[in-house]
Parts: C-alpha cells; structure tokens; sequence
C-alpha cells in the first residue's frame, strides 16, 4: 500500500473565481537526479501568474525551494531537450482567452536549461 501526503508549497491568489493554475510538469532541470514541479499560472495578478519552479530542499520536512522562472501570464508547458544537448528545457505558451483573460502580448516562450 502506497501512502501519499499532501504538502502545501505556496498560496496562490484567485481573481477570476478560479484558481490561477492551469499546468504542473515534472523535471529534473538541474541534473541532479531530483526532480522538481514547472508550475503555470494564468492571470494578471502579478502575485499569482507566471512559471514556477519548485525544487524539493527536504521531504522529510516538506521544504521546497521556489524560483519564479516568468512574470508572464501562461497556460501549459512543454518539456524537451530542444538545444539536444541533453538537458531539459521547457517552453510554455501564454493563456488568452477571449472574454476571460487575455495577455496583451500573448507568446510562446522557451526556456534553456
């Protein structure tokens, strides 16, 4: 049997009645055989929108570190080893949605690890 525990890592303000998380991608960015949390994040709230990442420090206590990758409202990530050099990269496209939430400049953006 496999037991699970839950650990809160950050609270993430709401604007438009729902929450501001739209994708969550598991990597190891930094090749040490850990890996950690790509966090999206809609919205104009500048508290609660861009890309996350989310690296676990000590499980034993639930102590993560939190780096803010993008200030830049987006929707979903993709991972792959672009440059093929063996490392991960992620590439993370805005969210815009007419009548709901639309970024003035909306990208598909790409980050090299």
């Amino acid at each position: 049997m496999v037991s699970l525990s839950r650990i809160t890592l950050s609270m993430i303000p709401q604007k438009f009645g729902t929450g501001p998380m739209h994708f969550v991608a598991t990597a190891d960015l930094d090749g040490d055989g850990v890996g950690g949390c790509v966090v999206a994040l809609m919205g104009p709230n500048p508290a609660g929108n861009g890309v996350y990442y989310y690296k676990p420090v000590d499980l034993a206590n639930g102590l993560f570190a939190k780096r803010k990758v993008s200030d830049l409202s987006s929707l979903k990530i993709a991972l792959g080893d672009f440059l093929e050099d063996g490392k991960t990269d992620f590439g993370v496209i805005s969210y815009n949605v007419p009548h709901h939430y639309e970024e003035p400049n909306p990208s598909f953006r790409v980050y090299y690890n």
